[in-house]
């Protein structure tokens, strides 16, 4: 069975990286989107870590810039629907 697929955004803190935690331990695949870098990269670590299953991959951008934004739309696309 195909993993469930999910983007969260605003990873940064709070419910964001509670839901992606979550989403983690069920073993979904999780587009982690926000705007530090490092907060995604240790947020993906630490959900792995805990959950081998779960595959999460860091998606930087800010969806308040609407060339970020469409970017990481493609990113997205790539992650989900590409692969990888």
């Amino acid at each position: 069975m195909d993993k469930p697929r999910v983007l969260v955004t605003g990873t940064a803190g709070g419910i964001g990286s509670a839901l992606v935690r979550e989403l983690g331990s069920l073993g979904a695949r999780i587009g982690i989107s926000g705007r530090n870098e490092k907060s995604l990269q240790e947020l993906k670590n630490e959900t792995e870590v805990g959950t081998p299953s779960c595959e999460g991959q860091p998606l930087l951008g800010d969806l308040e810039d609407p060339a970020q934004a469409e970017a990481l739309g493609h990113r997205v696309a790539g992650f989900f629907l590409g692969g990888g």
